[in-house]
């Protein structure tokens, strides 16, 4: 497998949207929302997907073959916030890692864990090829350190193979403390 990626940064994310990375049909496009988050627009011949590379690499739009697979919401666009209620609409959530906590249970965790808004350390979009032919790929890793329980590296992967209708997800968790993780996680799809 080899991979070229792109590492890029916030700032590369303007009001005008920038190519970062562009091969035949698969392309990268960074840009920025009017509410000032980041978006970054992959897609191949069959699908255009927009990732939220530091706001937990959250998929937010999700398209195949010309149809619109996001679900309604009354939010047209991604809002700056880390509170679940007050930004949701995105095609696909990480959520967990240390908790998922459901709505009414009262808990002091944040609802579906820390991952859904998470502030990504590091993003970055790339070209790359394995046995299954030529991919884009969008990723990024959120390191989360809390000094009684958890020290992890979070890393997901979004593939969008150069003539696939579908698109995959790759995900990492490294443990960074010598004691086990205990962890709780839920691909959260919104159709």
């Amino acid at each position: 497998m080899e991979l070229t990626k792109v590492n890029f940064k916030p700032s590369f994310f303007g009001d005008r949207p920038v190519e970062l990375i562009c091969d035949g049909a698969l392309s990268a496009v960074a840009f920025r929302y009017e509410t000032g988050v980041c978006g970054l627009r992959i897609k191949n011949q069959h699908c255009s997907m927009v990732v939220l590379p530091y706001m937990g690499q959250q998929i937010w739009f999700a398209e195949f073959e010309g149809k619109n697979l996001t679900q309604r919401s009354i939010f047209d666009q991604p809002q700056a916030t880390t509170k679940f209620g007050d930004n949701y609409g995105g095609f696909l959530l990480h959520c967990g890692l240390t908790n998922i906590n459901c709505a009414g249970k009262g808990e002091d965790y944040p609802l579906h864990g820390e991952l859904p808004f998470a502030d990504y350390q590091e993003a970055y979009t790339g070209i790359g090829h394995d046995e299954k032919g030529k991919y884009l790929v969008a990723g990024g890793t959120f390191v989360y350190r809390n000094s009684q329980e958890y020290h992890y590296a979070y890393s997901p992967q979004l593939r969008l193979y150069e003539d696939a209708s579908v698109a995959e997800m790759y995900i990492d968790i490294h443990n960074r403390r010598g004691s086990s993780l205990d962890y709780m996680f839920m691909c959260h799809m919104n159709i």
